[in-house]
């Protein structure tokens, strides 16, 4: 199986294909067993596909894994609120212990629930949860988006805590800043990617990076980091999708057919 699975998960999600997500997550279940991770992302292509009560269901399945509380009981809650048949008492029981949750919940768990915010548009919430994770990396109780080169990730989910730290500023957008300021905001993307992107290759880390550039309008620098996320995740397909997309709306027809 694919190093890249959870890259390709967070990529179809993005596109908003939930039915091929749910696929994409059985596939990995089929190879891996009963993955942590694709069960969870199946259970979220379910609910954002109207699937309520399979949802709910599958999630449900976690309840006895005290690292997965906190982003279950998030998914729990949201999906509840989401179906015609939710229940207002079972919002009320779950809004009461996710204090106990999150204090329950290990570091791969709080990076699905900061994921699980950032893919529902909870911004603030995602951006806290991600720097809780950091928050041992670093003295004091405030993290900006600058001070992450700058921390030394080491492990997994600290790494992967920055990115999503860095996805949160790229989704917040320009908010009215003028060009320079808004590029100024976005330069900490190029430079975590400096810091560990050849350590640590990802397919997610690079598709950052490329958007970063295409927001910035320097296509043929997201066409260099296209290049170099097919050079470093060779089997993270979503890259050549996507470089061939931006060629094509470059008109750059030869080499978008190649």
């Amino acid at each position: 199986m694919s190093k890249d699975y959870k890259s390709n998960i967070y990529y179809l999600i993005r596109r908003g294909w939930h039915d091929q997500l749910s696929v994409f997550c059985d596939g990995v279940t089929q190879r891996k067993g009963k993955d942590p991770v694709a069960m969870f992302w199946r259970a979220y292509g379910l609910g954002m596909d109207g699937a309520f009560p399979q949802c709910v269901s599958q999630l449900e399945q976690f309840s006895s894994r005290k690292d997965m509380q906190y982003p279950v009981t998030l998914a729990l809650m949201y999906f509840h609120r989401r179906s015609p048949q939710g229940d207002r008492e079972v919002v009320d029981t779950l809004r009461s212990e996710l204090s106990i949750a999150e204090d329950v919940t290990k570091d791969a768990g709080m990076i699905l629930a900061a994921r699980f915010c950032l893919f529902t548009g909870d911004l603030d919430n995602a951006q806290r949860i991600a720097a809780r994770v950091l928050g041992r990396l670093k003295r004091g109780s405030e993290i900006f988006a600058q001070d992450l080169p700058d921390l030394n990730p080491q492990t997994p989910a600290e790494i992967e805590a920055c990115v999503i730290f860095l996805w949160v500023v790229f989704a917040r957008g320009p908010s009215g800043s003028s060009p320079s300021e808004y590029r100024r905001q976005l330069a900490p993307v190029d430079n975590f990617l400096r810091l560990v992107g050849e350590q640590y290759p990802d397919g997610d880390m690079h598709m950052l990076w490329a958007q970063t550039k295409i927001r910035l309008g320097l296509h043929s620098d997201a066409l260099n980091a296209y290049n170099q996320c097919i050079a470093a995740c060779p089997h993270f397909a979503p890259a050549l999708t996507e470089k061939a997309l931006l060629l094509a709306g470059m008109n750059d027809w030869e080499q978008c057919l190649d």
